[in-house]
């Protein structure tokens, strides 16, 4: 990768800091923590640990997936529609009462 390709996924990852942290999660079950007594010793700690981690990306990634849709389909609903009146709060406090 050149480093502006380099540049640009970090940039896209720092608009998604959730899919961020997945990231770095899973670079720690494969680099370590630097730290001997938190590194994983054994084959099937780590297949568990990425195992995991694939599984908690993959809802992440559902949902912002689905929010971006979401937000998409609302803003072309509304230009497509833009005479249309929003709901708003009405104004009038009421009739007011008289006095019998």
């Amino acid at each position: 990768m050149s480093s502006l390709e380099n540049q640009k996924l970090l940039e896209q990852l720092e608009k998604h800091p959730n899919l961020l942290e997945r990231v770095k999660q899973l670079l720690l079950v494969v680099e370590g923590d630097g730290n001997d007594d938190n590194d994983i010793k054994l084959a099937d700690d780590a297949e568990d640990a990425v195992a995991d981690n694939l599984s908690k990306l993959g809802k992440e990634l559902l949902t912002e997936w689905g929010q971006n849709q979401e937000s998409k389909v609302c803003k072309n609903f509304k230009q497509a529609n833009s005479g249309l009146k929003s709901h708003s709060k009405k104004n009038s406090t009421g009739i007011p009462h008289t006095d019998k």
